[in-house]
């Protein structure tokens, strides 16, 4: 890490603009060279070799672009050798949680039989300080669901935003992750390993919660890398400091399809897999997520981000024994059955394609306050064991049938936490449970 630093201060000096036209230009000429093609009737990828391609054609653009260091101007140059061998020490699977509530994260293949661990929660979605409570215990009281992942906390206080960065921020992930693991506490799951929150991006009180006070050594600590192959140096501090002390953390990458850098989908599927080497190589970290999306709309939506997204785990999961997850992200809102769908496609293409775990699922692309609940994670969790018993081909059919039950559509709004849920038992709603239900048997019939 000592070294990589150095070569932030030393290497090339670039503009930002001409680092992000190269990475246009180079992953245009890569999906020529590397021969990668994506066919608009397949969501879910069946051609492996492709998959491999992606990966080389990944390696290849982080060693002709390097890292671009936001903080000093230049560029960190890579070659293959060094990326490989940071790759080779990738650890395959590791513990998390405490007591009773340890589970392990492990590995997982294309087409692995086993379930992907079901990381779940409201995954960034904002939730008031009156909810936020109640909203993650729906998720703690699901038994499979292995790990948390929190709510943004959401102030009442409409001045709040102009804290950003001083003690008052620092006073609001205090609350937030003592609030998370009350909740957790209070379904009985006390040690169930709990992701950072992720409005937690202040250096300075992430940093402050990384102590047995809030998170131990059993909960994942994140940091969220910048996109387009950057750095800065408040990233790799976190990094630094959460190896020091022996946390497991969490490299979360929130990738943008038709941005600046990508046009189509083959581009997306070089640079995702090349930010997941990235944050390998550069970040140590122990794993690694992504968020795809496309500008106008979240992936569940975009027929070329899901089979992108499906690709890249392809790719991650072939080559390399390195962690990672995918964050399930929708348009729709909870208590509706086309969330239920969207949740169902990108937990089927990530579950079969190699995914290692699954995160969220997010409502109303994280936009909508309070519109988060428990039973979606449960859905998300019985589509993925669901999914461990199907073929690359069975998994598009069904992705494909599925697809088409909301493709076109308008999204459905969903309701609030407190129209989904029962506040004082903190039990669905007949309605709410009645769609998951319907939802399930749809996919089911699809099967038979």
């Amino acid at each position: 890490m000592e070294e990589l630093i150095y070569r932030m201060f030393s290497g090339k000096k670039r503009a930002e603009s001409e680092h992000e036209r190269l990475i246009y230009k180079n992953t245009l000429d890569l999906v020529d060279s590397h021969n990668i093609f994506f066919e608009e009737d397949t969501l879910v990828p069946h051609d492996v070799k492709m998959a491999d391609r992606v990966f080389d054609a990944a390696v290849n653009l982080l060693e002709e672009v390097g890292i671009y260091c936001m903080d000093t101007g230049r560029t960190l140059e890579l070659d293959k050798a060094e990326i490989r061998r940071s790759l080779q020490n990738a650890c395959p699977e590791f513990t998390m949680g405490y007591g009773a509530e340890t589970t392990t994260v492990s590995f997982r293949h294309v087409m692995d039989e086993r379930v992907p661990m079901i990381c779940g929660g409201p995954d960034a979605v904002p939730i008031t300080e009156d909810m936020f409570i109640p909203v993650h215990r729906s998720y703690s009281k699901i038994n499979l669901v292995d790990s948390i992942a929190p709510a943004s906390f959401h102030s009442m206080d409409i001045e709040r935003h102009k804290f950003k960065g001083t003690p008052l921020a620092m006073l609001d992930a205090h609350k937030a992750v003592k609030s998370i693991k009350e909740a957790c506490r209070l379904e009985g799951r006390g040690g169930i390993c709990c992701f950072t929150p992720p409005f937690i991006d202040d250096p300075k009180a992430a940093i402050s919660i990384a102590n047995p006070e809030f998170m131990g050594l059993g909960d994942i600590q994140e940091i969220y890398p910048l996109t387009d192959l950057k750095v800065n140096l408040n990233e790799i501090s976190r990094a630094i400091h959460h190896q020091s002390i022996g946390s497991y953390y969490n490299s979360a990458s929130i990738l943008i399809m038709g941005g600046i850098t990508t046009a189509v989908p083959e581009q997306f599927a070089i640079e995702m897999t090349a930010e997941i080497l990235k944050n390998k190589v550069l970040y140590r970290s122990q794993m690694s997520s992504i968020h795809p999306n496309h500008l106008q709309s979240p992936a569940s939506r975009s027929p070329e981000v899901l089979w992108a997204s499906f690709i890249t785990s392809m790719a991650i999961s072939r080559n390399t024994r390195y962690i990672h997850g995918t964050v399930i992200n929708n348009f729709s809102g909870p208590c509706t059955e086309s969330m239920m769908y969207e949740t169902a496609v990108q937990a089927i293409g990530s579950t079969v394609c190699g995914s290692d775990y699954l995160s969220g699922p997010v409502s109303n692309a994280g936009n909508e306050l309070n519109h988060s609940g428990g039973l979606d994670a449960l859905f998300m969790a019985k589509i993925a064991e669901l999914a461990t018993a199907l073929s690359l081909d069975d998994a598009n059919y069904l992705c494909t049938e599925i697809y088409q039950k909301y493709k076109g559509e308008k999204p459905e709004f969903g309701k609030p936490f407190e129209e989904c849920y029962n506040l004082k038992t903190i039990e669905p709603s007949e309605e709410y449970y009645t769609i998951y239900e319907q939802a399930m048997g749809q996919v089911y019939d699809l099967l038979a």
